[in-house]
């Protein structure tokens, strides 16, 4: 890292030996744990943390003049994945914002000069120009590149070791980023200090996993108890379905025996029953008053006791 960033470094004017000029040396470091117990970094008492935790930091040198990141997530979603269409289709505005659209294309280098474009848009300034001097692969999907970003007094020297992670089902894709920036005209009063801050990340992997541990844990049980709420909605919307067209039945059965009722009543019929046997008849009226009247084992039935497929 040193052997980069000396090959960084500005030279001096033609007329005087053109050697490199060299850094400063590394400002003394004073090591900050991470409020989450994942792991520290060291920063001069000049500099700023402004990220510390989930095995992941963030330090900002003095007047703006360098930045170092560790391990920094950044997440792009690919625009042609169906299950992310869909999810555009039915998301708010809100939760469209939060998105990054970019195409997943394979590419390390070219992913992390896309998604730092789009985080300038998200902030409303203007797209970095992003100049890679140099690139190693590093594995599969990863890269170490150094380059620039900006023009002129405004130049940023920057080494970067860059991890592009494939898309997960719904069209998520990451890179991890650690890097050094440094003005150009603080590179070597700063440079060195920057690698030293990058170099004093200590991790503590036994925390960070029992954190990722817990995160899927809690994940697990929100989703188990979307689950179960989920399938006590359901039960209950059955229950409230169930319980209508039983009201429903209800209904109807009524509507079909007081119709039946009528018609006897029309037709001047009655229905009398056999007490002793249970048996219904359907006669007609003056009948039914001579049965009920002349014999005790007969009574007439009233329209609300009419039986579904005795009676009617």
């Amino acid at each position: 890292m040193m052997h980069r960033l000396q090959g960084m470094t500005v030279r001096t004017p033609a007329s005087a030996s053109n050697r490199p000029i060299p850094f400063a040396p590394a400002e003394p470091l004073v090591q900050h744990a991470f409020a989450d117990g994942t792991g520290s970094i060291g920063i001069p008492a000049d500099w700023s943390l402004k990220v510390g935790g989930g095995g992941s930091a963030v330090a900002l040198g003095p007047r703006g003049g360098a930045q170092v990141s560790y391990n920094m997530a950044f997440t792009g979603t690919d625009p042609s994945n169906p299950r992310a269409q869909m999810f555009m289709k039915i998301a708010s505005p809100l939760q469209r914002q939060t998105l990054s659209l970019l195409p997943y294309t394979g590419d390390p280098i070219g992913s992390w000069k896309a998604m730092y474009g789009v985080l300038a848009q998200k902030l409303g300034l203007p797209r970095p120009q992003i100049q890679v001097t140099s690139s190693t692969p590093a594995g599969a999907t990863g890269a170490d590149i150094t380059g620039t970003l900006g023009t002129g007094a405004s130049t940023v020297r920057f080494i970067a070791h860059v991890l592009l992670m494939p898309p997960n089902p719904n069209g998520m894709w990451t890179i991890s980023d650690s890097h050094i920036f440094v003005k150009e005209s603080e590179l070597a009063r700063q440079g060195a200090t920057a690698k030293a801050v990058l170099d004093s990340v200590r991790i503590n992997f036994g925390a960070l996993v029992a954190q990722e541990n817990a995160i899927r844990q809690s994940f697990q049980r929100e989703f188990e108890a979307q689950i179960a709420n989920d399938r006590a909605l359901d039960a209950a919307r059955q229950q409230r379905t169930d319980e209508a067209l039983a009201s429903d039945r209800a209904a109807q059965e009524g509507m079909h025996r007081q119709a039946v009722a009528m018609e006897n009543y029309s037709l001047d019929r009655a229905v009398v029953v056999d007490t002793a046997t249970g048996a219904h008849s359907t006669v007609d009226s003056g009948f039914a008053s001579t049965l009920v009247r002349d014999n005790p084992n007969y009574q007439q039935v009233p329209a609300a006791d009419l039986l579904r497929g005795v009676d009617y």
